[in-house]
């Protein structure tokens, strides 16, 4: 699906309502009392190769609030989750723009516990589109099978990483959860 925010993401309004990448507790989870409890931090590649290294696994989600089918595939993994760290399954969520009033509120509604990304306006752009597409490229360059954007700009977009190293990529459309462990072989 292609983006709704084209020129302003909101950062300027809410980029106070968000973090700097922390390397610390990476990993760790918490349930969040109340939307406000919630707080994304902001990411680019190389602290999401960071994340990737510290994981068997890990099934990278870009997202955005406005997409329907990114929602609908967050809600219904979100039940799998402890399934993927049973098979060393790292779920990494990370939204295209600064809309923390509808990420906060979804993923409360979801119960979403791993932490919350955000790609960052200062590393890519305020305009989704070229965050989306500049984003992509990077993780797609590191890969000798992937180098192209299959769908500029949309999302859901799906990046199946094992130990730092990319395995598959997915645009456009929902993942099933149980067929996620496919994705890795």
């Amino acid at each position: 699906m292609m983006p709704r925010h084209f020129e302003d993401d909101l950062y300027s309004k809410n980029s106070a309502l968000v973090e700097k990448f922390s390397p610390d507790n990476i990993l760790a989870f918490k349930k969040p009392t109340s939307p406000e409890s919630i707080v994304p931090e902001e990411i680019n590649y190389e602290q999401l190769g960071l994340i990737t290294r510290k994981a068997k696994y890990t099934w990278v989600i870009l997202s955005a609030p406005w997409c329907p089918d990114c929602y609908a595939e967050l809600t219904s993994n979100i039940k799998k989750i402890d399934d993927f760290r049973k098979d060393s399954i790292n779920m990494v969520l990370i939204y295209t723009n600064y809309d923390i009033n509808n990420i906060r509120k979804q993923l409360f509604r979801a119960q979403y516990e791993n932490r919350v990304y955000i790609l960052s306006a200062k590393d890519y752009s305020s305009n989704e589109s070229d965050k989306i597409n500049k984003f992509t490229n990077q993780v797609l360059a590191h890969s000798e099978k992937l180098k192209k954007i299959i769908n500029p700009g949309s999302v859901p977009q799906n990046f199946f990483i094992s130990s730092g190293k990319l395995m598959k990529y997915k645009s456009g459309g929902r993942i099933d959860a149980d067929s996620v462990i496919y994705y890795f072989k």
